[in-house]
């Protein structure tokens, strides 16, 4: 018996829709209305930028932070662990959860300066901003 696996679906009809239409409808909400982003608040501080996002039920070792090319990535994963051997599963949603948020740094963050806390479900991250330079006058002769 096939256990049906509504990821592979979701998956499937995401690319179908990306060539129908030109553009990547499974970045943020998957088909189903299935959340695979984590939601996010964004504020700004004195000097910084910082992004909140929610990862409930999950601990601090499943949550991974990192930048490249511009992008801060934050990524989360969620394995549940089966201790009961004897269950036969017909429909199983509680197997896997990943979450993934991609978000443009601005030009002017100081990425070597990042810092990021994890509490309660909710990462926090702090991208300080450097002084913007100011726009040097050139006098024309």
């Amino acid at each position: 018996m096939r256990v049906f696996d509504p990821e592979e679906h979701m998956k499937a009809f995401e690319e179908y829709m990306k060539h129908v239409f030109g553009r990547d409808f499974g970045k943020e909400i998957g088909v189903f209305g299935i959340k695979r982003a984590p939601t996010l608040n964004t504020y700004k501080e004195k000097n910084a930028i910082v992004y909140e996002l929610d990862f409930p039920g999950f601990k601090k070792d499943e949550v991974k932070a990192y930048v490249e090319d511009g992008l801060l990535i934050i990524e989360g994963q969620k394995k549940e662990e089966k201790s009961e051997k004897e269950k036969h599963y017909i429909y199983q949603e509680r197997a896997i959860s990943k979450l993934r948020r991609e978000i443009a740094l601005p030009e002017n963050a100081d990425e070597k300066k990042i810092s990021a806390e994890f509490k309660d479900g909710v990462l926090r991250v702090k991208v300080p901003l450097k002084k913007e330079k100011k726009a040097k006058r050139i006098s024309i002769k």
